[in-house]
């Protein structure tokens, strides 16, 4: 009897972590959204055409762009990805979002 309440206390603390995780996971997603829409408000005065592309408060400089679009559509993914969040600091979604909007 004993054995079978220790597994089951075991399963739920197991499915209690997960949730915990899932939760935490999503309070960053969402606290990264909220700062790049603040970005995006603190820049909407800031002439973008010169500086370069604006996407979801993230300046990209046009050089940026370029070397982007180039990794992109030669296939290399990740290296366009790599490039693109060290130079503008992106999160991970909404680089990918940026590269699929290319």
């Amino acid at each position: 009897m004993l054995v079978v309440l220790v597994i089951v206390l075991d399963i739920v603390l197991i499915i209690m972590f997960i949730h915990m995780y899932l939760n935490v996971n999503e309070l960053c997603r969402r606290q990264e959204r909220i700062e790049a829409l603040l970005r995006s408000i603190a820049g909407a005065d800031v002439e973008t055409s010169e500086v370069g592309d604006s996407y979801e408060g993230y300046v990209v400089p046009d050089e940026v762009r370029r070397r982007v679009k180039e990794y992109w559509d030669a296939g290399v993914e990740s290296k366009a990805e790599t490039v693109l969040r060290s130079a503008t600091g992106m999160p991970h979604d909404i680089a990918r979002d940026y590269l699929k909007r290319l």
